[in-house]
């Protein structure tokens, strides 16, 4: 019975002092912030720290970085493009070719409406857009116009690739 009446005592306790620190917390005053009226500086100047590429239309993927080249020489995607996406062979009928993927998270910090922001690719990347290949070709009057046909290994179908050409800014 001793037993009990401690257990009881210990609760009666317990709960007391739960409440007396839930009473507390809401007894601090709720502060005000500052509206959009009362900032005067803007937080600072945006930049795209790579390249402003264009928006694709809503039916690719994309924009992302794709490298390819010797089946045996397939690096890792870059710090700046870390997550890998498609990989499989390019159909290209001198050699082999291998393609992976590295996805990009796109900002927003180009000036242009419909532009988006992408990191700077190395020299043996390039940044493209794509589709399944049964939507057609690549967009006309765009800077995607380097077309590409893709066997991607991992859900057994092919991409259209639609780069951008070296050297264009």
């Amino acid at each position: 019975m001793r037993w009990i009446m401690m257990l009881l005592a210990c609760w009666f306790c317990l709960a007391t002092c739960g409440c007396e620190t839930h009473a507390r917390f809401q007894d601090f005053p709720v502060t005000e912030t500052e509206t959009d009226e009362e900032i005067t500086d803007p937080p600072g100047v945006l930049y795209c720290p790579g390249d402003c590429v264009k928006t694709p239309p809503a039916t690719y993927t994309g924009p992302s970085l794709f490298w390819w080249g010797h089946p045996e020489l397939v690096p890792a995607c870059p710090v700046e493009t870390p997550y890998q996406g498609l990989q499989g062979y390019l159909e290209d009928p001198k050699l082999p070719l291998f393609a992976r993927e590295c996805r990009i998270t796109e900002i927003d910090l180009c000036e242009d409406q419909g532009q988006t922001c992408v990191p700077s690719p190395r020299p043996d990347y390039h940044v493209c857009i794509h589709h399944d290949d049964e939507e057609g070709g690549c967009p006309i009057n765009d800077d995607y116009i380097d077309q590409r046909t893709m066997f991607d290994v991992q859900v057994n179908k092919t991409v259209t690739l639609c780069c951008r050409e070296l050297g264009a800014p």
